[in-house]
């Protein structure tokens, strides 16, 4: 019965590739030693506030295609740490990186990042840049760094692959004095699910955003409504399917939202 059902799932995706089935990720069912492939909900947008660094990471949707796009990452910046200010030899720079065996592997390349205006910009133009600094507010109209990221989105290119990226203020030697790590969505929104599925790596699993409510063990669908909640400060409406799954009772869930939402202080400060 499995096989028959993996096989009408296989056949609609290759009919329909852009239904929003392909939002979701698949994982294995490695407990019961078979190859069953379930459904898993996912985070799409990934709130931020680390050392000064507060915004979203958001998955990319094209419109075009009417796919999302995971070698890119929509990127909205809400505050920047103090130091990037002074000295003006000071710069912002964002680099990818992935996690195995308990080590970090960074991109020695910064990433390529295309920083599209607003209609209150004083350029019209997309930039395309690796690098934010002093001189690039020059070049934009001579605008503060404030005016900067209220007034532009920035696109991350070349990112499929990686589980992360790190957003991180410069010195003229070319060192990070301030660093944001940030998990690259879409992932799976259940902490307990990323960390199964990333060959239980903890510096991994530490980086999910609900990493510190996992303990309260809450099912695959109170972790998809926090994603949810995430997404509602995205400044444009992303096409997430709704949550379904056969395997939950509705009455379980409600039960145990409510002693969820009381360990909600143990989140970090998003907003």
């Amino acid at each position: 019965m499995t096989t028959k059902i993996l096989f009408l799932l296989a056949l609609i995706l290759t009919l329909f590739p852009n239904c929003t089935t392909d939002y979701f990720g698949f994982s294995e069912d490695t407990a019961s030693n078979t190859s069953a492939r379930s459904l898993v909900p996912m985070v799409y947008c990934n709130k931020f506030n680390e050392n000064g660094f507060n915004g979203i990471l958001i998955s990319y949707y094209d419109w075009d295609t009417e796919q999302f796009n995971t070698n890119k990452s929509q990127l909205y910046l809400w505050n920047v740490p103090n130091e990037f200010s002074h000295p003006p030899t000071n710069y912002i720079q964002i680099h990818s990186f992935s996690i195995a065996n308990n080590k970090e592997t960074y991109n020695s390349s910064p990433i390529s990042i295309e920083m599209t205006p607003d209609s209150s910009a004083l350029s019209k133009q997309s930039i395309l840049v690796t690098t934010i600094g002093h001189d690039l507010l020059d070049d934009v109209g001579g605008i503060s760094i404030n005016e900067l990221i209220k007034t532009y989105s920035f696109t991350l290119e070349g990112i499929n692959g990686w589980h992360g990226v790190t957003l991180s203020i410069f010195n003229a030697h070319d060192k990070p004095i301030k660093t944001a790590q940030v998990l690259i969505p879409p992932f799976a929104a259940n902490p307990h699910t990323y960390l199964n599925n990333n060959n239980q790596e903890q510096l991994l699993f530490k980086l999910h955003p609900f990493e510190k409510i996992a303990h309260i063990h809450k099912s695959d669908k109170v972790f998809y409504n926090k994603g949810l909640e995430f997404c509602e400060a995205s400044p444009f409406p992303l096409d997430i399917p709704a949550f379904n799954s056969s395997s939950e009772s509705a009455n379980t869930i409600e039960d145990s939202s409510d002693g969820f939402t009381q360990d909600l202080s143990l989140l970090p400060d998003l907003l």
